[in-house]
């Protein structure tokens, strides 16, 4: 049995660690925003409800962007 490996091959790029190092940022961003959610309804604070209120609608009209994005240009980002 033989095997030929190219070392190149097998180094992470820097693009490898992209969607990891976001992914956690976003985890982080969202704690945060979640926690001022909860801040805000036990203490009864409108100005942290409000702000929850509207970071979740603008995270949720980008979840949305992206999910039609990613179906207008599946072919380019390789899904279909």
């Amino acid at each position: 049995m033989f095997l030929l490996i190219k070392s190149n091959e097998l180094r992470p790029t820097n693009a490898a660690y992209a969607i990891p190092i976001f992914i956690t940022v976003l985890g982080f961003v969202a704690l945060v925003f979640g926690f001022l959610g909860f801040l805000g309804a036990i203490k009864l604070n409108k100005c942290l409800l409000m702000m929850f209120i509207i970071v979740v609608g603008i995270t949720i009209a980008l979840e949305f962007t992206g999910g039609i994005l990613l179906i207008v240009y599946s072919e380019k980002v390789g899904l279909g």
